[in-house]
Parts: structure tokens; C-alpha cells; sequence
């Protein structure tokens, strides 16, 4: 985990900036989710709900809940199998 001069990661500099598909990316091959900027001791979600930045929180979210890669294409649409019955 290269930081920068402030004390910030790559996963927390994205989702301070609201980039949601590097975000992504960053978590999907292994960036450190609890890592804490060296400055304020925030960590991603802090930064992520203090800069207002809640669609990020959500992929976080779901992507946390279901890993899966192609939930964040943008074709991607979720089954709903009980759905059907109805």
C-alpha cells in the first residue's frame, strides 16, 4: 500500500474523489479496505461519507456483500427468481 505525501492510499484517494470503477478495481484485487490515512486516522468509508460521495458507498457496499466483478458492468442486471412466480 504506496501512500501518499498526506497519508492517503489509492483505494482512499479514489473514494474521496468519488471514482467508483477504480474503487472497484482497487478492491477487487486486494487493496487494503481498512487501511487509515496517516494524517486524521480516517479510513475509506469515513472518507468516502465525509466527502459526501454516496453512490461510492453503495458499490462499497455491494461489493462487499456480493464480490462478484460483473455487478459492476454496466449491463449487468440482477435476477430476481421470486419475481417470476408473481
Amino acid at each position: 500500500e504506496v501512500r501518499d505525501p498526506r497519508g492517503f492510499t489509492a483505494l482512499i484517494k479514489a473514494g474521496l474523489q468519488g471514482r467508483d470503477e477504480c474503487v472497484s478495481a482497487l478492491l477487487m484485487h486486494g487493496a487494503d479496505m481498512h487501511a487509515v490515512d496517516l494524517v486524521q486516522g480516517r479510513g475509506l468509508k469515513d472518507w468516502v461519507l465525509r466527502t459526501g460521495r454516496f453512490e461510492t458507498l453503495t458499490r462499497i457496499r455491494r461489493l462487499q456483500a456480493h464480490p462478484v466483478a460483473m455487478q459492476f458492468c454496466e449491463s449487468y442486471k440482477p435476477e430476481w427468481p421470486e419475481l417470476t412466480e408473481l
